[in-house]
């Protein structure tokens, strides 16, 4: 059993570490640019905030799903305010798919322990794809007339909270790639889906937050700017998504996520090897 003292060591080495303001305002960034994204999708904003973690400040990709949650937590605080300000939270569903979510995130976070840094990047990759592709087939999806389902919400909502759970663990998302289209298909309105799932992806933020905290992943000395940034960003992009067209919306998040997801596969990276090939 390892002595006390060494426990204290232990812990002390995990204390933050004081990162200089330059860092500090390029996290602040991050956040709000994943904030809006997040709010304006309902989808937490990791899509954005994970390549940039990576790329900008250099930090692992099991460390960038294990902090960005910390962000997917302020993005849906926020948001969810904004959303729920519109009466566009139902607080009971919401309640139900986080009860199961919490359960889930914890297999999903240690799946992703189960996975070399370089796998959990281009599975994310290709996630992202996923991804995209819902968002360029939103439209035909949501033009459903309403099925008549609400009566059978409250029995669905944990089995859709497992689902999200797992995803916000495993990709370090908020759930909300299976939360949103599941509300619609339920019956229920596009605000008040992306409002209810905003609303849902905080306890199962917490859980994955504390799942990763105990694997040593979350630099948690970028978790002040970057969760301020991410309030401010989410709570603007909730308030654009009750006045951008949802057409043009979407099809500009398709192509975004779409390029996040060239590069994150490394998709990106064998294009340029071949195309250097092919000119050498």
């Amino acid at each position: 059993m390892p002595h006390p003292a060494s426990r204290r060591l232990a812990w002390r080495a995990d204390l933050p570490v004081a990162v200089g303001p330059l860092e500090s305002a390029v996290a602040l960034g991050i956040g709000v640019l994943a904030g809006v994204f997040g709010g304006l999708s309902g989808l937490g904003g990791t899509a954005v905030m994970v390549p940039l973690l990576t790329s900008r400040l250099g930090f692992t990709q099991h460390q960038a799903h294990a902090t960005s949650l910390v962000g997917v937590l302020a993005v849906g605080f926020s948001a969810a305010a904004r959303y729920a300000w519109g009466q566009h939270v139902h607080w009971g569903l919401a309640a139900g798919i986080s009860a199961a979510a919490v359960l889930s995130a914890q297999l999903g976070v240690r799946a992703a322990r189960s996975l070399s840094g370089p796998g959990l990047r281009e599975a994310f990759g290709w996630f992202m794809f996923v991804l995209a592709s819902w968002l360029w087939a939103r439209s035909a999806i949501f033009s459903l007339p309403p099925r008549p389902l609400w009566a059978y919400a409250w029995t669905l909502g944990p089995l859709i909270g497992l689902g999200s759970g797992f995803l916000a663990g495993f990709f370090g998302i908020g759930g909300g790639i299976v939360i949103i289209p599941a509300l619609v298909m339920l019956g229920f309105p596009q605000h008040t889906a992306q409002g209810t799932s905003l609303a849902a992806i905080f306890p199962s933020g917490v859980a994955g937050v504390a799942g990763h905290h105990r694997l040593g992943n979350v630099r948690w000395a970028y978790a002040p700017p970057l969760a301020v940034g991410s309030v401010v960003g989410g709570y603007l992009g909730a308030a654009l998504a009750h006045r951008l067209d949802e057409t043009t919306l979407r099809l500009v998040m398709a192509l975004a996520v779409a390029a996040v997801g060239t590069v994150s596969s490394g998709l990106w990276r064998r294009l340029g090897r071949r195309v250097g090939r092919r000119a050498a």
